[in-house]
């Protein structure tokens, strides 16, 4: 859906790709408040029948892996005041699924989170055996780890051949996303958003030869921000560098993180410096 042709009356459906639901809820929590998320389709949950998480104002519905343990499973997560019907959960080794059926414009539509593990070979009969389940209007969002041209993947896999063979005789429309990360880092800068989990990293303690391993000051740390912190910083520094060269806004005296600067330069600069105050024509510099 385009940004201008949302109303306070459309239904605004996320997907999200957790990779571990509890390490993202306080940021999920954001998302769905900021963005007026009615609906979120989640992949990849890891829970297990002790997991939850709560979001004031959504309620959590969840179909995890059958073996129990946390890998793989699916969520929905839906506002309080969207009236639903909850489906039956389908869950396989080969897929699991979480389904609801909403009104729109008195139409019941099926809308469902799928996620399917990569390591399973599948067939033409497996997805119509799930697709059988959702109806004949249906949203299904997530993860099937299906690549192919068709939606927008480098390469094509065998599962994704599979999946493109059977949609295309169904006359089934998929909707995949543009290119991802040119998108979504353009989306963050036009946003001015830099997202926390970005600003956290990992520190690594490098021992410093010949110093005793029981002392704090025998390691230098080192600071890991994600790589696609550094990929958005050299992004925004490539787009507004111009600006504030053009513009001097950057004083004469500031040499770190510039280019064609550097310490020696200071150096130079002090030396000037000092000689012209010796000289009596610091007066005459500032001016």
């Amino acid at each position: 859906m385009h940004h201008n042709s949302i109303t306070n009356k459309s239904l605004l459906i996320l997907l999200f790709n957790a990779n571990g639901l509890k390490n993202h809820d306080i940021e999920l929590q954001n998302v769905l408040n900021n963005k007026r998320i009615d609906i979120a389709l989640i992949t990849e949950t890891l829970f297990t029948k002790y997991s939850t998480i709560h979001i004031p104002g959504y309620k959590l519905l969840k179909t995890n892996h059958p073996d129990g343990t946390a890998h793989g499973g699916v969520a929905i997560l839906i506002k309080s005041s969207v009236l639903f019907e909850l489906l039956p959960n389908f869950c396989l080794d080969h897929l699991q699924s979480c389904a609801i059926i909403v009104k729109l414009n008195n139409i019941s539509i099926t809308i469902a989170a799928i996620y399917s593990p990569p390591k399973h070979k599948l067939t033409v009969n497996h997805y119509a055996n799930y697709f059988n389940t959702v109806g004949n209007n249906f949203l299904i969002g997530g993860d099937f780890n299906a690549k192919h041209h068709s939606w927008g993947c480098r390469a094509n896999n065998p599962r994704g051949s599979v999946l493109y063979n059977f949609v295309s005789q169904k006359n089934f429309k998929v909707l995949a996303p543009p290119p991802p990360w040119p998108n979504i880092l353009a989306d963050l800068s036009s946003l001015s958003y830099f997202p926390l989990i970005w600003k956290f990293s990992i520190i690594i303690l490098v021992p410093k030869p010949n110093k005793p391993p029981d002392s704090t000051s025998s390691f230098r740390p080192i600071s890991l921000l994600p790589f696609f912190a550094k990929i958005l910083e050299r992004l925004l520094l490539k787009r507004i560098l111009p600006s504030v060269t053009s513009n001097s806004i950057l004083p004469d005296s500031q040499f770190g993180f510039r280019n064609a600067h550097s310490t020696i330069h200071q150096a130079h600069r002090l030396i000037y410096l000092r000689l012209l105050t010796g000289f009596g024509m610091m007066g005459s510099y500032t001016n």
